[in-house]
This record gives structure tokens, sequence and C-alpha cells, in this order.
């Protein structure tokens, strides 16, 4: 049988709810549905692995399923996938562990000639759509990315060895680096439940400071200049506010950058809050809609269309390009900078190196 995770499931979760209401409610930018705003489909393209490509053409009452010659091999009443909402979203709230099986779920995507869970790699949306234009009244192809909302929340931006920023130590060139060293270390998950920010709290209590120096991974490194050459500065500005315990909000953290005596005096910038606020929400954006640290970005936006929220109470709301700002105003008023564990990538030890001490911290973005 097939497993995923909640986050798989819930990609095939609205697949079948587009394909059974064939319209989605527009969100505002809390979460919440904006009345008598919605987004119309027409048709669901699907690059099965063992099927190939996959036409679902929506109907008012009845579903064609057409393949790549566009001959019709399938023809499935509505009422067989709106039926079984209900049974597969319990099916996707109740899952244990890492990944776990959806036998009903599994059973409506034989019917619909689905053998995939999630969308091939090479796709450039987790959802590749026909929707109606609602400007010009006229069918656009609109790719969507899907996040799901179901128990914890999700994370926009995964924390890896390619997150981390280092920075140089400055203020501690008088004392022992191998003694600063241990106390920093010694403050650990043995003596601390907030260990990562107690340690910050130590350096500046010696009289150190932070100064970026550079990020560990050049592929991520090019992949924020890309979106503004001076954001890899910025975002190093904001993770000190963060393990400074300054902010925890991008918001607050905006507010924390645009007061930073560093960037002003350092860059001689004078740019107000909204003019940050807009340079991160690009960056927000990019990671909701296709760029990955890990990965070289070409700038291009992996879901063309805008984005869909799978939410508690079984409703997929839709975001979409039309109201981009409103897009932009939900992941900028919902997500957190937070710590990540340091298994892998450890991260927040100092280190000597060429004389110099050196620490590294680690981006992690969350859904609040």
């Amino acid at each position: 049988m097939l497993r995923g995770n909640k986050g798989e499931w819930a990609e095939l979760y609205a697949f079948l709810k587009i394909l059974s209401d064939q319209k989605l409610p527009s969100a505002n930018e809390t979460l919440e549905i904006e009345p008598d705003r919605f987004f119309e489909f027409l048709r669901v393209h699907w690059n099965d692995p063992q099927n190939g490509p996959t036409l679902y053409e929506l109907h008012t009452d009845y579903i064609e399923i057409l393949n790549s010659e566009k001959s019709i091999t399938k023809v499935i009443p509505v009422s067989v996938i709106s039926s079984k909402l209900n049974s597969i979203f319990k099916e996707i709230i109740s899952g244990k562990g890492r990944s776990f099986t959806a036998p009903v779920a599994e059973s409506l995507m034989s019917e619909l000639n689905r053998t995939s869970l999630k969308a091939p790699s090479a796709d450039k949306a987790d959802i590749l759509t026909t929707i109606i234009d609602r400007n010009t009244n006229t069918p656009e192809l609109s790719g969507f990315s899907v996040k799901s909302i179901l128990k914890s929340q999700a994370t926009l931006l995964n924390a890896s060895g390619q997150t981390l920023f280092r920075f140089k130590l400055l203020g501690l060139e008088s004392r022992d680096p191998e003694s600063i060293a241990d106390e920093i270390a010694a403050i650990d998950e043995s003596n601390s439940a907030s260990y990562y920010f107690d340690r910050m709290k130590k350096i500046y209590d010696l009289g150190g400071k932070l100064e970026f120096s550079s990020m560990l991974s050049n592929n991520f490194e090019n992949t924020l200049r890309k979106i503004d050459t001076m954001m890899p500065e910025f975002v190093a500005e904001m993770l000190i506010g963060y393990f400074s315990k300054k902010g925890r909000s991008l918001s607050e953290l905006v507010k924390y950058l645009t007061n930073s005596d560093l960037t002003k005096k350092q860059f001689n910038f004078s740019l107000e809050r909204g003019d940050y606020e807009f340079k991160i929400k690009q960056l927000l954006a990019a990671s909701a809609l296709g760029m990955q640290p890990a990965k070289p970005w070409d700038g291009m936006m992996k879901a063309s269309g805008g984005y869909l929220v799978v939410v508690r109470n079984g409703d997929v709301l839709c975001y979409h390009a039309f109201n981009r700002d409103v897009f932009l105003s939900y992941l900028f008023n919902n997500t957190i900078f937070e710590s990540p564990a340091g298994r892998t990538a450890p991260y927040m030890k100092v280190m000597q190196i060429d004389g110099n001490l050196f620490l590294d911290l680690k981006l992690q973005i969350r859904f609040s």
C-alpha cells in the first residue's frame, strides 16, 4: 500500500477537493475565507509516473479523464469523489507516524488513474490546473504549491546545513579563546531549556558582539542575492535579533532590522520599515513558491498560480497571483523565526579559525 506523510496526503486531498468542488474560496491576510470570492477550476493536469500525462476535465456532475492522446478513458461522477472526501480527511488527520497508509484515499486514486501521491520532482507545481482568470474571464494555466496546517504549523523554509550563517565574534580578543568556547559550550540542554538564546546572552554578557562574516552555502547565498543583493546581510541581522530575543515574528524582526545601527553605519542605508518589509516579503514568496536553499534557483516561481492551504476543518483555501498583495501579507503576518534542532548541522558553537572566533546561526522560518 502507498505510504505518505501528512503533507503528501494533504497534497492529494487538495487535488480531490478541486475535482469535487471545482472552485475554492479565496483567503485573506489572516487565513480566513473572503466572502463571495473564489477561484473556479476548469481542468486539472497530472503527469502520472505510470499512466503518463492525464487530464481531468471538470463538469458540474461528472469528470472526464483523458489520456495523453486526448482520448476519454473514464467518466467519474463527481459524487463518487465528494462522498469520500470526509473519510479521506479523517484518514489524514488520524494518521500516525512519519508516514502512514490511507486506504480510502488510495482506492479513490486507483479509480482516478493516479498512482503517485506527489507530483514528479521535475514538475514545476504540486498541482497544475486551468482556472478562469477572473480579470479577463478567460482560461489560464495555473500551477499551485500546496501547504497543510493539520497538526503542527508547517515550515516555510527548512533549516539545514545550507541555511547556516557565520558570524565573527568581536570584543573578546583579550580573553582566552578556549575558555570562551568552553563557557559557551557549558550552557546546554542539561542546564537550560533555551540554551541557544542563553548562549547568545552569555556572549553579550562577556562583552562580545556578532558581525556577519559569510554564509556556508554559496548556492543559498547566490539565491538570496538574486532576490536582493543585500538579502544575506538583512537575514543575518534578523538572526542576531531573533537569538537576542528582540522578536520572533517577521514583523518584529523587520522592525529590529530597520532600527539596526549596524546596517545603517555599515551600508549607509536609509531605508524605511516598509522598504525592508517589501524585500523580506519577496524572500517569503520565493520560499513558498519553489525556491529551495539546497538547489540552484533560476528566479522562476515553481507555482506560477499561487498557493493552496489545507486547514484543520477540511477547507482548502486559495491564494492566487491575482491577489498577490494579500498572499504576501499573509506570509509576512503569519511566519516566525525559530531555533531548529542542531543534531545535523550544529550551530551556536564558538570556533577558533585563523586566530579569530566565529559562531554559526541557523535560519528556519515556520508558520505561526
